[in-house]
């Protein structure tokens, strides 16, 4: 791990072609604020979503599978109403 010693308004570059740069914002009573630019299609996670994101991903399923599956009887019996015309 590169441990480096900034101070607000400092920046630190990552990547050959400036990818990421991070900008010290302010630091408060032991918290850091920073600025993150990278480009759009670079994903930027907080840690402790990503802890999460193993359980909200098995609960988005759930959701999709349930929607589906209430799509699939709002369809058949569409269908049905079709059939009896």
């Amino acid at each position: 791990m590169l441990v480096l010693t900034r101070k607000p308004e400092e920046k630190i570059i990552i990547g050959k072609k400036n990818q990421i740069v991070i900008t010290i914002l302010k630091i408060k009573d032991g918290c850091v604020s920073i600025g993150i630019e990278a480009d759009a299609d670079t994903p930027i996670y907080r840690e402790e979503l990503l802890k999460n994101k193993k359980h909200s991903d098995s609960t988005a399923i759930d959701e999709i599978e349930t929607s589906v599956q209430k799509f699939q009887i709002d369809v058949s019996s569409l269908q049905d109403i079709c059939s009896e015309e």
